[in-house]
């Protein structure tokens, strides 16, 4: 692989996290709902789950493919309980319980860089987009250390870009917060993600 290839893997890492999808909403959510320091623990963990990912594709895709060839079709399933689990999330929450929370930062910013770990582990639009993307790619006599490579600036370029998202959006919370009734807004993503669950559960039957 050479830096000609590197490059447009770089425009695809920044074009890819710049789309829309559930780990948009969920950064979005925190950072509006729980705070900046939500939304920035949620961007980090997004972007160390995501280097992993980068990581462990680029090293393990063909043996895991023709080991287990039902692979991609278990991690839709995974992906679509996790967004069933965020939806849940989303709809029950009271703002007496948001309250609470934001007694105990401690608790707080692990369970949203927790979230923001997993649902870029589980994404369907990144498993989908790194099936497409990384394959072509994957050669068995790439080194070890320009794999490392791809995968810190792959990471690196995530967890900026949803870093960005959260430090503006924290930046103009109380505005938000004024145009928008919280409880509306926790609605309004966890019906979004059930519309991404139901849209991934009618591809794979």
């Amino acid at each position: 692989m050479t830096i000609e290839t590197l490059i447009p893997l770089i425009l695809v890492f920044i074009l890819g996290a710049m789309s829309p999808g559930p780990s948009l909403l969920l950064v979005t959510k925190n950072t509006i709902t729980k705070g900046t320091r939500s939304g920035i623990y949620s961007a980090l963990g997004h972007g160390i789950g995501f280097g992993l990912y980068c990581f462990t594709v680029m090293n393990l895709y063909k043996i895991i493919i023709q080991a287990f060839p039902n692979i991609v079709v278990v991690l839709q399933i995974g992906g679509i309980i996790l967004l069933i689990y965020f939806s849940i999330n989303f709809l029950i929450i009271r703002p007496s319980e948001k309250s609470s929370e934001k007694n105990n930062f401690l608790t707080l910013n692990r369970l949203s860089f927790i979230e923001g770990f997993l649902i870029s582990i589980i994404n369907p639009k990144i498993l989908i987009w790194m099936i497409a993307i990384f394959s072509p790619f994957i050669d068995e006599k790439l080194p070890f250390y320009f794999i490392i490579i791809i995968s810190s600036i792959g990471s690196f370029i995530d967890a900026s870009w949803y870093l960005v998202v959260a430090i503006l959006l924290g930046k103009n919370q109380k505005k938000i917060s004024t145009l928008l009734n919280t409880q509306a807004l926790n609605k309004i993503m966890g019906i979004v993600m059930l519309f991404f669950a139901a849209v991934l559960f009618f591809s794979i039957i």
